[in-house]
């Protein structure tokens, strides 16, 4: 039994059990991320691994955590919220109502931003994809815009190798679509 914060109303609610008894099936019901980083670690790019890191970037930076095997959620299944962790002191302000979080500069929401402050002129329907092309054709403003989560990106992936000394680092969302040259500059920083 559970709720979620961002789902009022459901306080208390056995979700997991009223979908088993309709469907008959075994039902586990948990964070998104936390399940996106399972499947990783049980299908995916982290089979056979016992401790891995797994970041969702997208809108935010959401994140798992598999520790010794198991799902690691914190009390009351309440941590492991990732782009929430502090890298800049006083920082840019986050949705969460902090400021300076791994996901106010590195989410793809904050590659967004940091594009349309590299360029006022940015189309209002420029996204990540959009980005990622015009980084791709070299072009200064997502060049810029492109470094700069780039640098972040790897200052909080360096921060969870630090702490977690995981065997893989899984990175996941709409960012992890943009090609291999997106892991290659990562690694460079």
């Amino acid at each position: 039994m559970g709720g979620a914060d961002n789902l009022p109303g459901f306080e208390e609610l056995s979700l997991g059990q009223l979908l088993e008894t309709k469907t008959g099936y075994n039902v586990f019901i948990d964070n998104d991320a936390n399940m996106m980083g399972m499947g990783e670690w049980i299908y995916g790019a982290a089979k056979g691994c016992s401790d891995i890191v797994f970041l969702t970037v997208g809108t935010g930076i959401g994140g798992a955590l598999i520790i010794n095997n198991e799902l690691y959620g914190g009390y009351k299944n309440r941590g492991t919220e990732l782009g929430h962790i502090i890298i800049r002191h006083e920082g840019l302000p986050c949705s969460c109502g902090s400021r300076g979080c791994f996901e106010a500069y590195a989410s793809a929401t904050a590659l967004i931003d940091r594009y349309r402050f590299q360029n006022p002129d940015a189309l209002e329907s420029a996204d990540g994809k959009y980005i990622i092309e015009c980084y791709l054709q070299q072009e200064p403003a997502a060049v810029a815009a492109m470094t700069y989560h780039f640098d972040h990106m790897a200052a909080g992936i360096a921060g969870f190798i630090n702490i977690f000394s995981p065997q893989k680092i899984v990175i996941g969302g709409g960012i992890s679509e943009a090609g291999d040259f997106y892991i290659r500059e990562l690694t460079k920083k």
